[in-house]
């Protein structure tokens, strides 16, 4: 029942945020604040990811993690949540517009201009070239340390998610080589909600106990 009410207070909440992203533009601009949007895709992946662990937990409990296997699942899971917030930028200023090379970008491995406002932070969010290099950046680090850790774990959930995680990279790839058409683009996100189903699946898979069979619900 507490699982239960908080889903409920976040779909309040993710209510308010959409109201919230909405109230910044489609009046003088046509657009929404990337910084809001990022913020509702974000939590709308907290309550999917959250949902499923519910579900997960029906007939289980999970123990603490405890090995260095457990924790790099965990970091996995934290990535994706990253790559999908960074994701929501990517398409809050329409980042995958322009830059559309790969491996290169603008002709380079390091473009110049990356820091080219001030302060800052300001390019992690608003500079389109350093928004969809930190994209592309998180996607190579992600991709990388999922395959060493499906290998090392050698476990059916963890080979899922280093599939999902190359599929989605190839998706991304082909979306921005053919300048973000329409089709793509939503298969890329629909891509993501999956490839975050399965680092939930696959962290619950590593943690879960099953329940004794008076226990279950």
């Amino acid at each position: 029942m507490p699982r239960l009410i908080l889903l409920l207070l976040l779909g309040a909440a993710q209510g308010a945020l959409g109201w919230y992203m909405v109230a910044s533009g489609l009046t003088e601009r046509v657009d929404v604040s990337q910084y809001r949007l990022a913020a509702h895709l974000t939590l709308a992946s907290v309550i999917f990811a959250f949902t499923a662990w519910t579900i997960f937990c029906l007939g289980s409990r999970h123990r603490t993690p405890s090995s260095a296997g457990d924790l790099m699942a965990i970091l996995l899971l934290v990535l994706v949540f990253a790559q999908i917030a960074m994701g929501g930028f990517v398409a809050g200023i329409d980042a995958g517009m322009g830059y559309n090379t790969w491996p290169k970008m603008d002709g380079q491995w390091i473009p110049n201009g990356l820091d080219a406002m001030q302060p800052a932070w300001r390019n992690l969010f608003e500079n389109a070239l350093t928004v969809q290099f930190v994209h592309r950046g998180l996607a190579y680090v992600l991709a990388i340390l999922v395959l060493v850790h499906a290998w090392n774990a050698f476990s059916l959930s963890g080979f899922v998610l280093a599939y999902g995680v190359w599929l989605q990279a190839a998706i991304g790839v082909l979306t921005l080589v053919l300048h973000v058409p329409l089709a793509l683009a939503l298969a890329h996100q629909a891509a993501a909600m999956l490839v975050l189903l399965a680092a939930v699946w696959h962290v619950h898979r590593r943690l879960a106990r099953p329940l004794p069979v008076q226990d279950r619900p």
